[in-house]
């Protein structure tokens, strides 16, 4: 009786995953068929339950809660309201919560790295700070009064990135791997972002944005679900 209670027990969690990725997947297809058709009322409707939805998936599938994440996806939830409305002080306000969200990210992933080496961690920014470079630079006419907020939030973006394939370094794991990807697809989607934005207005564009966003918040949650249901490496 209780090896079937534990059976049954599995099967609905492996049932509500899938349903939850359905879920996922049918929110982010209506949401891109929003951009696509250019209807604001699917957008208002559907983009915000993104976040939502991988807090669901998050919430039923983690063996123990990372309240950091759970900040992290209610930073999101925000940004994405936020960005609903086009005007330049919905902008900055989406820009800070997407700020307060990777810096939850950053708490997340410093914890998770065991050694630190100063100068490898170093190199592997480099190429991160150019790709920030270069946007800023392609986009320079535009971005002139956003200059230094996107140069603070694109240094946070930079050392997220950097801090997750060090880690992917450390660890050499399928998960470290997730939020590595996670990362790079957000570096994407934000690049593209600051394009659409500041230098040119494509609704393809806008489209891949939106495409590499919920890419990188899918392998994040997918990184912390099963980050949380394995047992934690000595450091020793």
């Amino acid at each position: 009786m209780k090896y079937f209670i534990i059976f049954e027990s599995t099967m609905n969690k492996t049932l509500q995953t899938k349903l939850f990725f359905i879920l996922f997947f049918l929110i982010v297809t209506v949401d891109s068929l929003g951009i696509v058709l250019n209807e604001m009322i699917l957008r208002y409707i559907f983009k915000p339950l993104i976040s939502l939805s991988l807090m669901a998936l998050y919430l039923v599938m983690t063996a123990k809660v990372n309240l950091f994440y759970i900040v992290a996806l209610i930073f999101a939830f925000v940004a994405d309201v936020l960005l609903l409305n086009s005007s330049n002080e919905f902008f900055m306000l989406a820009l800070g919560s997407f700020l307060l969200m990777h810096l939850s990210y950053l708490i997340i992933i410093t914890a998770d790295i065991y050694n630190y080496n100063t100068k490898k961690l170093s190199v592997i920014l480099v190429p991160f700070l150019i790709v920030l470079v270069l946007v800023i630079v392609f986009t320079s006419q535009g971005i002139k009064e956003f200059l230094w907020p996107i140069i603070v939030y694109g240094l946070i973006v930079c050392a997220f990135g950097a801090l997750s394939f060090y880690h992917y370094l450390e660890r050499k794991s399928d998960t470290s791997l997730m939020i590595f990807f996670g990362a790079f697809f957000f570096i994407i989607s934000n690049g593209m972002s600051a394009i659409e934005k500041f230098r040119l207005e494509n609704r393809d564009l806008a489209v891949g944005i939106m495409f590499t966003y919920t890419l990188a918040q899918l392998l994040i949650c997918l990184y912390m679900i099963r980050k949380s249901n394995v047992t934690p490496i000595s450091n020793s």
